[in-house]
């Protein structure tokens, strides 16, 4: 998973939101205004050091992918009659040459707009870049911009670039947000300036539809039949959005939709690794609790007694479960294979024995439950390996075996930076000798804590 895109926003862009604009007619669209507010304030929890932006209004062009390259971006509501509402950020230019040289390597066609920054020839910062940075400069400006017009290309070649761009992101550990402008249906009613068509409506429903299930992806497949008549400006922002994502674990949340002037406006959240990250919380409460209570009364929680979600009872997996005092370890004990019908009875019982029977500790006592820490293990089946070439202690646990004789040690251990460091620690823990013959096995984890 890319743990350097920290999430993902749509945003619409009618400058009349802005109260120097709309002077008391954007509360028509007070909807809009709370969901870029809390779009903004998300942001500025997370602190990225970039934002990317995908304007529909930046300078495009049919062939071609623009990554608007300039110093810095600039621009004003001039064209809105207020020349004095202005914004500048520093444009991250080591970003947008990463994914310019990516896309070249891929043949996607992304180019640097001009193809050399020229301050005398600058551009400005379009309203669909302008208006979603308007409410999160007022939130958060501690970032870089990197501007990008999407070009008029088939579906999957402007998904092909939004992997590129995430890639690129995760290549230079930048910490980065996502913002998808774009407006939806502009005929949606007769009150619109565009008039009205009845697939306004319809594509404004699938949009919705889609950011509600999920799946991202589907906007690869909306029906051009509709998107086209319906006159939106969203889409291919949208489409770029996805393919950033692809490799993500995220959910959606649709903060808001209006159409008050007969045109479409969503605002959409995307949490990055916000499934994960609950998954973890119910994993190490159920370590805790069952540590608690056993200490306390002999006995695991009953299951009926704990809130427990679908993964946890109908996944299987093997496990370790693992606890600290400060920097003292307190107890270990885990599983190599899962030998009960749930992860969740895993998790119990690995709980259980690493509290009260780690033959190396006493069990644990009542006074010491404040102080303990928990961490679990979820462990991926193991695989042979051929040799100590085929480790990385940062990446791989590993099982040696000789006879009935096996030691396993988890990845990613402080202390334990190389490969023959931790073969020789899974040796010693099996009471096996270095000049015995030996197999070696690989497995991965997932590590909460």
């Amino acid at each position: 998973m890319n743990k350097f895109l920290l999430a993902a926003a749509i945003s619409p862009h009618p400058p009349i939101l802005l109260p120097e604009i709309g002077r008391g007619e954007e509360y028509r669209a007070a909807s809009t205004i709370a969901g870029l507010n809390t779009i903004a304030e998300r942001i500025a929890e997370l602190t990225p050091e970039t934002i990317v932006l995908i304007s529909p209004h930046a300078p495009l062009a049919a062939d071609e992918i623009r990554l608007i390259n300039q110093s810095r971006l600039r621009g004003s509501m001039a064209q809105f009659g207020q020349p004095q509402v202005r914004l500048s950020f520093a444009n991250d230019n080591e970003l947008l040459q990463q994914v310019v040289s990516a896309a070249e390597k891929a043949r996607v066609p992304a180019r640097s707009y001009p193809p050399v920054a020229d301050s005398r020839r600058e551009i400005d910062l379009d309203h669909g870049a302008f208006v979603p940075l308007y409410f999160i400069n007022r939130k958060y400006s501690n970032f870089r911009l990197l501007e990008i017009a999407f070009g008029f290309l088939p579906p999957t070649l402007l998904f092909e670039f939004g992997q590129i761009l995430a890639d690129a992101i995760e290549a230079l550990g930048r910490r980065t947000v996502i913002i998808a402008s774009g407006d939806l249906s502009h005929r949606l009613s007769v009150d619109s300036n565009y008039g009205f068509v009845p697939e306004g409506p319809r594509f404004d429903t699938e949009i919705k539809r889609i950011v509600k299930s999920g799946h991202l992806e589907q906007f690869l497949t909306v029906d051009p039949r509709i998107s086209e008549p319906a006159g939106e400006c969203g889409l291919r922002s949208f489409q770029i959005l996805a393919g950033a994502l692809t490799n993500c674990d995220y959910d959606t949340e649709l903060l808001s939709y209006q159409s008050p002037w007969g045109i479409g406006y969503l605002t959409a959240w995307v949490g990055i690794g916000t499934a994960e990250k609950q998954l973890g919380t119910n994993i190490l409460a159920l370590a805790r609790q069952t540590v608690e209570n056993y200490v306390r009364n002999g006995k695991p929680p009953r299951k009926r007694d704990l809130s427990l979600p679908p993964e946890l009872l109908e996944r299987r997996a093997a496990c370790f479960v693992t606890l600290h005092i400060g920097e003292r370890l307190r107890g270990c004990i885990g599983t190599l294979a899962p030998y009960q019908k749930s992860l969740a009875q895993e998790i119990i019982n690995n709980a259980v024995s690493a509290c009260s029977r780690d033959p190396r500790f006493t069990p644990v006592r009542v006074e010491e439950l404040p102080f303990l820490s928990y961490s679990v293990d979820v462990l991926s089946p193991s695989e042979p390996a051929a040799s100590i070439a085929d480790l990385d202690p940062q990446v791989y646990g590993v099982i040696v075996n000789c006879g009935l004789r096996r030691g396993v040690l988890l990845p990613a251990l402080e202390g334990v930076d190389t490969a023959e460091e931790q073969v020789d620690i899974a040796l010693q823990k099996a009471g096996i000798r270095p000049d015995e013959p030996y197999s070696l096995e690989r497995f991965e984890v997932t590590r909460y804590e």
